[in-house]
């Protein structure tokens, strides 16, 4: 059963908050499920985590923005570090960072979006929309894409991608990299996670809206969620997107961890980002990206309960249990976290939902993984009641 927890005073109250607070885009208002136990106190959540991140920060093993909200409204959001230290700039709380693929979180939701519209099923064959895609594409469905059971690879991790990254510019350069790819496993097998799939669905997309991927998202997705500094453009660099820094080593397409002090990751970014991973934004874009999922701005609570549900058996450890469409959705404890993060050199994303409670827990660094994932799994357990020692 889903219900509306406030008060009429309340509700009023935190609306005049957000809008005093310049987030009233990112609204205050949404459905919540039913919360299993005792709601955790943030207050104490953020007095128990924050000097975790601030000693990871000293430590120089943290570099980003973390955010953590309630109800729609932050409860704590600080930079840390610097965005690009040749020119000792600080990160700031709208710094942009690149989110890797995270990025087929959006995506899923403008597909879930024009199934809402009833311009495709979830059972839709590839061939419908892509009538020229290779022949062991063509019986591939939707949902097989959406949740990575399609036997399908990744682009990224390609070597194409990765001598010569700089070469891909459309989407159409990555069409040309999946349809020549071999296959990773069999349609309707095991999850394989990748992006590949996601580059083809941002084909349907175009085929659908007659749109190119990338107006369709602005004007489909980021700007109904008030998403203004979230994009696709990598070079040259946007204004205010944080410098990567890794230890691994870029030279060959194996990134190898190296020995040696940090060093940018420019190298590895493509001229635009795809459907499946490379994309840009902010901690406070993301907070409005997943609030209008909450508050079934974007999706109807159906069909925000369609993209959310996990339904493909991942093999992973809690809460990645199950994979959606476009998010891993599992427990720790009887917290249900839907989520989806992004990793790479000099990237490391964690994007947390906790439905039962209207939190968002989101944690952006320009550090090589486990960055970001050290705090959120600190901080997962903290939502969840269990000891985080």
């Amino acid at each position: 059963m889903i219900y509306r927890r406030y008060s009429i005073a309340k509700f009023l109250f935190l609306l005049l908050v957000a809008g005093l607070a310049g987030y009233h885009s990112i609204g205050s208002t949404f459905e919540r499920q039913p919360i299993p136990r005792k709601k955790p106190n943030t207050k104490q959540i953020v007095a128990t985590l924050q000097p975790f991140i601030e000693q990871l920060s000293g430590t120089d093993r943290f570099s980003g923005v973390v955010l953590i909200a309630e109800n729609g409204i932050p409860v704590f959001l600080k930079a840390y570090g610097l965005s690009d230290s040749s020119a000792n700039r600080p990160n700031r709380i709208d710094t942009r960072f690149n989110v890797a693929s995270t990025t087929q979180a959006f995506t899923a939701a403008a597909i879930a979006g024009l199934a809402q519209q009833n311009k495709l099923s979830f059972d839709d064959r590839l061939e419908k929309f892509l009538p020229g895609c290779p022949v062991r594409l063509k019986a591939v469905t939707i949902h097989q894409l959406l949740t990575h059971t399609a036997g399908t690879g990744g682009v990224f991790t390609s070597q194409v991608f990765r001598q010569a990254p700089r070469r891909f510019a459309a989407l159409a350069d990555y069409l040309t990299t999946v349809y020549a790819e071999p296959p990773a496993g069999e349609p309707g097998g095991e999850f394989r996670y990748g992006d590949s799939s996601y580059d083809l669905l941002g084909a349907v997309i175009e085929k659908i809206s007659g749109q190119s991927y990338y107006d369709y998202m602005r004007d489909h997705v980021f700007l109904p969620a008030g998403m203004k500094k979230t994009g696709f453009d990598l070079i040259p660099r946007p204004a205010g997107l944080a410098v990567g820094y890794t230890l691994r080593d870029l030279s060959n397409s194996s990134y190898a961890p190296r020995d040696g002090p940090r060093h940018e990751n420019s190298l590895i970014f493509p001229a635009r980002a795809s459907p499946g991973a490379g994309a840009y934004s902010t901690a406070e874009d993301l907070l409005r990206f997943g609030y209008a999922l909450l508050g079934h701005r974007l999706l109807s609570a159906s069909y925000t309960g369609i993209l959310e549900a996990g339904k493909a058996d991942t093999g992973r450890q809690p809460p990645n249990q199950q994979y959606g469409y476009g998010f891993f959705d599992g427990t720790i404890g009887d917290l249900r976290i839907v989520n989806h993060g992004g990793s790479g050199p000099g990237i490391d994303v964690c994007f947390d939902l906790y439905p039962q409670l209207g939190c968002i827990l989101i944690v952006l660094s320009n550090y090589d993984p486990p960055a970001a994932q050290q705090i959120r799994d600190k901080a997962r357990l903290l939502f969840a009641g269990l000891s985080a020692n």
